[in-house]
């Protein structure tokens, strides 16, 4: 079972919700992006409990009871009459077990067979009332298409909190934001400068209005964030989001490997939100720059860069120079990693089930876990 603790949380259609809220009845995200719903709730009383770390960095509080979905790496099972590994070796393991060798030995031999691959969910779908796109390129409920919204969270600036510029060294990123205006808006521009990229000026009133109500408008680069509306909108309008984050401050190596960086610690905590609830696997990484100014070394911004993987991860742009160097990109094994477990204090767990063929559900940070065999595990809590 999962603790009963602040700490772990169900995704639910409408965001993360503590397990202490989950009951009977109540609808969940499953593996496969669709929605189920719990058919038991099993409390276990005080069990032992210990913290799963995966090797993204996200972490669950889960009892000796527990039951996880996965795999071993690099190591191979008989299934019939023929060996498998990978995701065709997944099986059913339980925290027992997965105390006998996750993470017990960090030589580099031992550490790639040490470890659990678990499932990564498909991208969820939320069920927060009204969609951000009604028809085509008209955007009713907010009046800023969420492609448009990406290039301005990236390279666009709204600071004087009454005018909506961006800069753009490709032709393309304002092409499509100029397609993606309503009716009564303009883009103007491009106004040339010195250097390679270009200034462009959005006139929009309703996307002024919008962006104030948000409250976005009049924040520097390291204050802005994803409002809660398009962090929670469709699969569709969240790569269109997605697309304008990366095609403006995204990049893709030579190799097909995508990052996202920003000043902002909530845009990226955001960022990394919207790309797990889309399917993708992000890892963070924190840094200071130094420089030197008049002779005086000096620390420069904190900066914050994701590496996403994606099953596709051109799907993560628009833009065709980048879109197309990160979609030759394949993950031989699109999982994510149990590393270690810690042992921590004893307290309340409690199992659920839910109606989901595959008995999978959605935790912290969209961490795939298994249903506990609650009435089975019931059964033998109480006989021992």
């Amino acid at each position: 079972g999962i603790r009963k603790s602040l700490n772990n949380k169900l995704l639910t259609p409408f965001g993360f919700r503590p397990v202490a809220e989950i009951g009977l009845g109540t609808k969940v995200c499953a593996v496969d992006g669709t929605v189920t719903e719990v058919i038991g709730v099993y409390p276990q009383g005080v069990r032992p409990i210990y913290r799963c770390h995966f090797s993204d960095g996200s972490s669950v509080e889960v009892d000796d009871n527990h039951i996880w979905q996965g795999w071993r790496v690099n190591q191979t099972v008989k299934k019939g009459s023929v060996r498998t590994s990978g995701a065709n070796a997944v099986r059913n393991y339980t925290m027992r077990e997965l105390i006998g060798f996750v993470g017990r030995e960090r030589t580099r031999t031992a550490y790639a067979t040490n470890r659990l691959a678990i499932p990564v969910a498909e991208p969820v779908s939320y069920n927060v009332s009204g969609q951000l796109i009604s028809r085509g390129n008209f955007v009713s409920r907010a009046g800023l298409h969420p492609y448009v919204l990406g290039v301005l969270l990236g390279d666009g600036c709204m600071t004087d909190g009454k005018t909506l510029t961006f800069c753009s060294a490709d032709d393309e990123i304002p092409g499509r934001v100029k397609s993606l205006l309503g009716e009564d808006d303009a883009m103007l521009g491009p106004y040339s400068q010195d250097r390679s990229a270009k200034n462009y000026r959005i006139k929009s009133e309703s996307a002024l209005a919008t962006l104030r109500s948000l409250g976005i408008m009049g924040k520097y680069a390291w204050e802005k964030s994803i409002p809660r509306i398009y962090k929670m909108a469709s699969v569709v309008e969240r790569w269109e989001l997605l697309r304008g984050l990366m095609d403006t401050d995204g990049w893709a190596d030579a190799d097909g490997d995508i990052y996202y960086a920003s000043t902002s610690k909530q845009l990226a905590d955001d960022v990394r939100e919207v790309a797990m609830s889309l399917g993708g696997i992000v890892t963070t990484r924190e840094k200071t720059p130094k420089y030197t100014y008049l002779g005086e070394r000096k620390e420069g911004r904190r900066a914050y860069t994701l590496r996403l993987k994606f099953r596709d991860n051109g799907m993560a742009f628009f833009l065709p120079r980048k879109r197309d160097i990160a979609a030759a990109k394949r993950s031989q094994n699109f999982c994510r990693y149990m590393e270690r477990i810690e042992r921590i204090e004893d307290d309340e767990s409690v199992c659920f089930q839910v109606a989901h063929p595959s008995s999978l559900y959605i935790t912290n940070d969209f961490i795939v876990t298994h249903n506990s065999d609650g009435l089975l595990v019931d059964f033998v809590r109480h006989w021992h």
